[in-house]
């Protein structure tokens, strides 16, 4: 299944659609066609970026702007 979204997110490209356009159509079926809930993405998405340090970075960034 792994080259089937493989050859699908390359012939995808090759017709022109932008790549991120391909990546979400390419990951969607491979996680309909594994079983894997589609609910799930964005909730994974979401608690990934929503940790404590992560706030670190734009903050160390902000620190060097008033620096």
């Amino acid at each position: 299944m792994a080259w089937g979204v493989v050859i699908l997110l390359f012939l995808l490209i090759a017709m022109g659609m932008p790549i991120g356009f391909a990546l979400m159509i390419s990951a969607g079926i491979a996680m309909y066609v594994s079983g894997i809930d589609l609910v799930m993405a964005p909730i994974q998405m979401f608690s990934g970026v929503n940790r404590v340090i992560l706030l670190a970075i734009p903050l160390f960034i902000f620190m060097g702007e008033l620096m």
